[in-house]
């Protein structure tokens, strides 16, 4: 072995600790994306639930208005009037349906880039292992080729 070999040794090791660490940094950092990503899913559910809620409020006191205005005319409640309200209702029920749908595709759309965010940083962290596996194989690989240890006049075998 040369003189050089603790100090190669040594820069060996911290090159697989320092990716190691990297992958570790990347992996908390996906598992983080993805925390705040699902917060965002779960914000845009509640979100969904207070506008459909708005709907349907707005849509029972114009239906409420509708029918007083109906029976204090004096009209009866059957036929034209009553396909009008029950198209009323249904067309409410459509906007809140509506909404609903439209968060569950941007809940799902969130969900996924957490999803994402954390497996990239899990193949990030196994890109780290295989990075501190590789600097220590070059490091080993460097500290007793032949090369290393042949002095002036000396074999590579001694």
């Amino acid at each position: 072995m040369c003189a050089m070999a603790p100090l190669l040794i040594a820069t060996t090791g911290l090159q697989a600790v320092g990716s190691i660490m990297q992958g570790n940094a990347a992996a908390e950092a996906g598992k983080a994306q993805q925390a705040a990503y699902q917060q965002s899913a779960e914000y845009e559910r509640m979100a969904a639930g207070y506008e459909a809620t708005k709907v349907a409020e707005r849509n029972r006191r114009a239906a409420s208005a509708a029918l007083t205005q109906v029976a204090g005319s004096g009209v009866s409640l059957t036929g034209s009037p009553t396909d009008v309200l029950a198209d009323n209702a249904i067309q409410s029920q459509m906007d809140i349906d509506a909404i609903r749908f439209g968060s569950t595709i941007k809940q799902n759309n969130l969900l996924t880039q957490g999803d994402l965010a954390k497996m990239q940083g899990d193949q990030k962290q196994q890109a780290g292992y295989i990075g501190a596996a590789t600097n220590v194989a070059s490091g080993l690989t460097a500290l007793y080729t032949p090369r290393s240890s042949i002095k002036m006049g000396g074999s590579a075998f001694a």
